[in-house]
This record gives structure tokens, sequence and C-alpha cells, in this order.
């Protein structure tokens, strides 16, 4: 998929997604927090900012909807992709069934 001039692998950015850590994440004053929840046991680990302006509230909070929302939305454009290459292969199988049909445009 094409942004400006520049392309992106959907499916190497979704492996970067999936391979951090584990979410949810939330904003918590200037921190992200991971929220971790099993039968036993509640924990919140601080993820700690790798660069200077996370400390920023918007980025903060860009960087915890996106750790649930990114994945999630890569995986719904790859869905898009593959049922636009389906219906583009089914309108070619029509249009030569119509031009077989002697019924061109």
């Amino acid at each position: 998929m094409a942004v400006g001039k520049q392309v992106r692998d959907l499916e190497a950015d979704l492996a970067i997604c999936e391979a951090a850590t584990q979410g949810p994440w939330v904003p918590e004053g200037r921190n992200v927090i991971q929220d971790i929840y099993d039968r036993d046991d509640f924990r919140r680990m601080l993820l700690k900012p790798c660069a200077p302006y996370m400390g920023m509230e918007h980025d903060i909070k860009f960087a915890a909807e996106a750790r649930q929302g990114w994945p999630y939305a890569i995986r719904r454009a790859l869905e898009a992709e593959a049922e636009i290459d389906r219906l583009r292969n089914e309108l070619d199988i029509l249009q030569e069934q119509l031009r077989r049909r002697g019924c061109q445009r």
C-alpha cells in the first residue's frame, strides 16, 4: 500500500507491532503503562520511553493507542486488499465470459 511515494510492507509492519511488548498499554501521566492480568495477579509495568519527546501527553496517548490500534488497522487493510484482489479476479472472469459471448463494450 502506498502512502504518498512511500510504499509500506504491511506484513512487516504487523510483525513489528506483534513483536512489541504485549498490550494493552495505557497512558498514565507522562508514562505508558502495560496492564498485565493473569489468574492470580495484576501487575502494572512502566514502559520506559525511548525518545525524549515521549514525555508529551499526546505522544504518550498515541503510543498507548497505537499498541492496540495499529495491529487491528493493519489486519483490516490486509483483509481489504485481499478482498479487492478477489473482486478484481472475479471481474476479470466475468468480463472474459462476456467477451466470449460477444458482449463486448
